[in-house]
């Protein structure tokens, strides 16, 4: 009986050196994953957590398992239905959002503005050519030229109260004025004519970047004089109204609308329409200008096409210099043009702070996906110790053959379809699809290196 006794206690006491040796090395594992863990891998391009692969950039509402949690937390009901509530809340601000900006597309409030046009020459090698005749002007490697300048910009608000302030409040504000237009973003089309012969033309419809000014340049040592049409960038469309209606409304140049509802205005004023009949009946103004005796007001549009043409453009005149100070020569406009002035502009620091809000919101998010797994860990390892650091023991060995690339001892066995069947292949499957789906990386993450070399 003492054999046998002291034969069992053997065999438990073995039993027991060998699953403590095994907790050991759990432990061990698990304390290299939780390092690991704290460390995003990307692979493949995608942003997942090394330990349990959960994306760690994706919505809240759809990472965090709130039926998981439920049973010991019910405080993550609270935190689910503060997600609907926000879902709510962000559709109805975008909802009013798009509402302003309609209102201010139909209702744009036009701020009167004063852009400052330059024109101005630069020239160089021009002495050189008084002092060389024709035969060794073809030896030299620097040929007379010059270069014309087309520049422009936007003045501050106090600028156009004080142009004739000193150079002190430009500089003040040049910082608060980063957020201008270009110059180029105000015209359409800029009609360059050198001499007789030589012609520039630039179009805003082929163009993809906006400047600051249009630069030319050309080899000679002649002075010639040089025309410039600028066509402004009206927006809405503008028309120039002709002949008599012009004078007859007392309008140059305006948008359709504008010209349509100055023209009812007369018909009103003047009651030239009909209540019956809805018809409007042409006074002799009128007559000269449609010959027509009556006319319905649908018909206007239509009649408007035939008085109503392109703006005319700015017209600048200016004489090439190619002696003396260039500053002297330069010719300086003032252009009033029409700028949009923003109804709303949200701030763009309120964006940033609901940015970092989500990226912390996420941050807890994986602590809580962290919490839950090592408490599932616990809970299976109480129910079956043996058992369960068994089987752990045989999914971290297959784990580390896949991550050293080595080739698995049991070749026969995979090649049944029963092996992949196993919960590893699912949680691997997991990992794999939520790499895929995961947007672009966060500059915490590391990027883990191939184990196998990679061809180029």
């Amino acid at each position: 009986m003492s054999k046998n006794g002291t034969t069992a206690n053997k065999k438990k006491k073995t039993k027991l050196s060998t699953a403590a040796t095994i907790a050991a090395n759990i432990a061990k594992a698990n304390a290299t994953l939780n390092n690991n863990s704290n460390n995003n891998t990307n692979i493949g391009g995608g942003n997942v957590n090394s330990m349990n692969g959960i994306p760690s950039s994706l919505p809240p509402s759809v990472t965090l398992p709130v039926e998981e949690l439920i049973s010991f937390a019910p405080e993550c009901l609270l935190f689910s239905q503060l997600l609907e509530f926000e879902e709510k809340l962000d559709a109805s601000i975008n909802k009013r959002l798009i509402d302003i900006q309609e209102a201010s597309r139909r209702n744009s409030i036009k701020n009167i503005r004063t852009l400052r046009l330059s024109i101005y020459n630069t020239y160089s090698n021009q002495s050189a050519y008084y002092h060389l005749d024709n035969k060794s002007l073809n030896s030299v490697q620097e040929r007379p030229s010059w270069s014309l300048r087309v520049e422009g910009k936007l003045l501050d608000e106090s600028q156009d109260e004080l142009v004739n302030k000193s150079i002190k409040s430009l500089s003040s504000s040049s910082s608060s004025s980063s957020n201008k237009r270009k110059f180029s973003s105000f015209f359409k089309k800029v009609f360059i004519q050198i001499g007789h012969r030589d012609t520039c033309e630039w179009d805003k419809s082929q163009t993809f970047t906006e400047t600051d000014g249009f630069e030319i340049k050309r080899n000679g040592n002649q002075e010639v004089d040089i025309k410039i049409l600028m066509y402004l960038d009206h927006v809405p469309q503008k028309y120039k109204v002709l002949g008599g209606l012009s004078q007859l409304l007392n309008i140059h140049t305006d948008t359709k609308p504008r010209i349509i509802l100055a023209l009812w205005h007369y018909i009103k004023s003047n009651t030239l329409l009909d209540p019956e009949t809805k018809k409007i009946t042409c006074d002799e103004n009128l007559k000269n200008i449609f010959s027509l005796e009556e006319l319905q007001f649908n018909q206007i549009p239509q009649l408007l096409r035939e008085h109503l043409s392109p703006p005319d453009p700015l017209e600048f005149q200016y004489t090439l210099h190619l002696s003396g100070d260039a500053k002297d020569y330069e010719q300086a406009y003032d252009i009033q043009v029409e700028v949009d002035e923003p109804i709303f502009n949200p701030n763009p620091n309120m964006r940033k702070e609901i940015s970092q809000l989500n990226d912390e919101i996420n941050h807890h998010i994986q602590k809580v996906y962290q919490h839950k797994r090592k408490r599932e860990f616990m809970e299976k390892l109480s129910s079956d110790p043996l058992g369960f650091l068994n089987d752990t023991t045989a999914n971290l060995v297959k784990d580390f053959q896949v991550s050293k690339s080595t080739t698995s001892t049991g070749f026969e066995e995979e090649r049944h379809a029963s092996f992949y069947y196993q919960p590893m292949t699912e949680e691997l499957v997991k990992n794999y699809l939520s790499k895929q789906t995961t947007p672009n990386p966060t500059p915490q993450q590391i990027s883990m290196a191939p184990s196998t070399p990679q061809t180029p």
